[in-house]
């Protein structure tokens, strides 16, 4: 039996808790299953669960490449230093501000739901996936973002767009912000074949 694809959940805690939860009809030799699951886990993922809240640097992780802090009332986080990072959700917290310039590795942010007046991710050229939803946004500058293929950032304070060489992008929810008709136009004619709901 493959009991890999039988996981529902796999929790890495500081890295030192290793949880998992299956399907309550599946019976296995859990021995195995960790061998096997820790065996074929080649990129480092630093999930803080269990309330735990991340109020420092996140340089202990240095080759972190997956980080998941979502709903941990974050103030800060600085993951300067994490260079290798590729995928981020701080989803959820009460962060005003995010320096993303050394995480050049970076294709899925997940950061909706903060307090982000500015989000500059023009370093982030591998960025495929963006979410920055309810936040205070103004203005968005993905020009340099010519992988993107989604972008989210519905309920924020936008007015302006900047979206060139963008043609990868197949979606953009920009739903609830301040553009107006002109803008509007302009964004879709800078992305002609992307779905957009405004």
């Amino acid at each position: 039996m493959d009991y890999k694809s039988q996981i529902k959940k796999l929790t890495l805690s500081g890295n030192i808790d290793l949880a998992i939860q299956v399907a309550a009809s599946v019976s296995f030799n859990i021995n195995r299953l960790f061998r096997e699951i820790l065996d074929s886990i080649s990129t480092p993922i630093i999930y803080l669960g269990g309330g735990r809240s991340l109020r420092a640097k996140v340089e202990n992780w240095l080759d972190c490449r997956i980080l998941s802090c979502s709903s941990k009332s974050l103030t800060t986080l600085d993951v300067s230093s994490n260079t290798a990072l590729t995928v981020l959700d701080c989803y959820n917290n009460e962060l005003t501000t995010l320096d993303l310039s050394s995480n050049k590795a970076l294709t899925n942010l997940y950061c909706s739901s903060n307090q982000l007046k500015k989000l500059d991710v023009s370093n982030n050229k591998a960025l495929t996936v963006l979410y920055c939803s309810s936040n205070q946004l103004t203005k968005l500058d993905l020009s340099s973002n010519t992988t993107l293929t989604s972008l989210y950032c519905s309920s924020n304070q936008l007015t302006t767009l900047q979206l060139a060489s963008n043609s990868k992008l197949t979606f953009i929810n920009c739903r609830g912000n301040n553009f107006s008709a002109l803008e509007k136009g302009r964004i879709q004619a800078a992305v002609p074949n992307c779905k957009i709901a405004w």
